[in-house]
């Protein structure tokens, strides 16, 4: 494994990469399991209350909006029957 400065990885960074490596051992040769974050459980979400949600009733919705990974001109479809679907003509 390459070296790497501090600055570019910290230490629990470092510890998390052997664990990981520890892992494709033996089951009796594995290293514990080291996490860099801690565990929550899912967040309580309600949409009735997020006023940037619109919400599918009985008529198709569609409307434009940012999406991690499409163009700001993708086009968002939601339908009744819970098909949902995101059209980005930037890539057809």
């Amino acid at each position: 494994m390459p070296p790497f400065l501090p600055t570019v990885l910290t230490d629990a960074q470092i510890d998390a990469i052997g664990s990981f490596l520890a892992t494709l051992n033996e089951p009796k040769n594995q290293g514990p399991v080291i996490r860099l974050v801690e565990e929550t459980g899912p967040k309580n979400y309600d949409p009735m209350t997020d006023q940037h949600q619109i919400l599918v009733d009985r008529a198709v919705r569609i409307q434009r909006g940012p999406m991690e990974g499409l163009s700001g001109r993708s086009i968002h479809v939601g339908q009744p029957d819970g098909i949902n679907y995101s059209f980005d003509p930037r890539v057809l």
